[in-house]
């Protein structure tokens, strides 16, 4: 089983990295060549992230028996950018469709906003040889989201371009751009909760060495 979660979470990474170019090469068709602007979306640079953490741990689960701390705190804080991305998008998406905006949604991007986020989950949460999250984690998880809109503020200001409505002056006023930024944060802090809690109270699945008898000794987690 440990083995295998590798392996999937390697196609995890594969299947990502070929639904961000899909999605590139439909944006390039439809509206130009903006590539400076479809990375700067915050969907498509966790999903960066989570390609280089599915890859770092799919070869993990087939070298190890269990995942470095580390890595899980990592996956904890990409998993709630993917998942909380998936809601943003999925919002943006009901609203354009009951006002009668065209909102195309080519399959890269269900793909990037709600199959992976869901695969992650299931891996975070029932991966064998999963080390289990650290309450201290949810410290991290404001940290890119700010940088990430202090970037995005201070671009759009310069090429005229935000990739969200809600950060945009032109569309939306200061006190309002704020509220929705404090009710995204209470977001990550809320989905991220989630994550660390359910993970912390499901029993741990069994690894390779386990079931051969061979489980080795772990830290107890505070």
């Amino acid at each position: 089983m440990r083995r295998a979660f590798g392996v999937a979470r390697l196609i995890a990474a594969l299947v990502c990295a070929i639904s961000l170019v899909a999605r590139l090469v439909w944006s390039l068709g439809v509206s130009g060549p903006i590539v400076a602007n479809f990375f700067s979306y915050f969907t498509m640079q966790s999903a960066i992230a989570a390609t280089v953490l599915w890859t770092i741990g799919g070869i993990t689960a087939l070298r190890r028996s269990i995942d470095p701390d580390w890595l899980t705190s990592a996956r904890v804080v990409v998993t709630t950018y993917q998942i909380v991305s998936g809601i943003v998008f999925a919002v943006i998406t009901i609203q354009a469709h009951q006002q009668g905006f065209p909102f195309p949604v080519p399959w890269s991007s269900d793909v990037l906003h709600y199959v992976l986020p869901l695969y992650a989950i299931v891996d975070l949460l029932l991966a064998p040889g999963r080390s289990s999250p650290r309450w201290m984690t949810l410290r991290f998880i404001l940290i890119f989201p700010a940088v990430w809109v202090a970037y995005t503020l201070v671009r759009g200001n310069v090429v005229g371009w935000y990739p969200y409505f809600f950060l945009d002056p032109a569309q939306v006023g200061p006190v309002e751009s704020a509220l929705y930024c404090a009710l995204a944060g209470v977001l990550f802090v809320g989905v991220s909760s989630i994550l660390v809690g359910t993970a912390r109270a499901l029993p741990s699945a069994p690894t390779d060495a386990d079931a051969l008898g061979l489980r080795l000794p772990r830290k107890v987690r505070g």
